[in-house]
């Protein structure tokens, strides 16, 4: 999990506020020492960006790792500036 987020350039923070968990809680999943609930697996993958056979098993569409300067402008950065616009309302509103 932790490459995938990596990958997608999401903070453990807002990950984890994004699906509703406390950031220790993420940090157990990425660290084998807990894992999500089956029903919230499809939705880590869209976060993440990776197929949910990857998340399961390590196996199908799994991290894409782009250089941040020459896809500035892509829709992956959006996802992530998209991402931040999400976070900033949930906290303010």
């Amino acid at each position: 999990m932790s490459l995938a987020r990596d990958a997608s350039n999401i903070s453990v923070e807002a990950a984890a506020e994004l699906v509703g968990v406390a950031p220790p809680i993420w940090l157990a999943w990425e660290n084998d020492r807990s894992a999500p609930f089956a029903d919230l697996m499809p939705q880590l993958a869209d976060l993440l960006n990776v197929s949910l056979a990857w998340l399961l098993s390590g196996r199908g569409t799994g991290p894409c790792w782009r250089a941040q300067e020459r896809y500035a402008n892509t829709p992956s950065s959006k996802a992530t500036s998209s991402i931040d616009n999400v976070l900033e309302m949930k906290r303010h509103g």
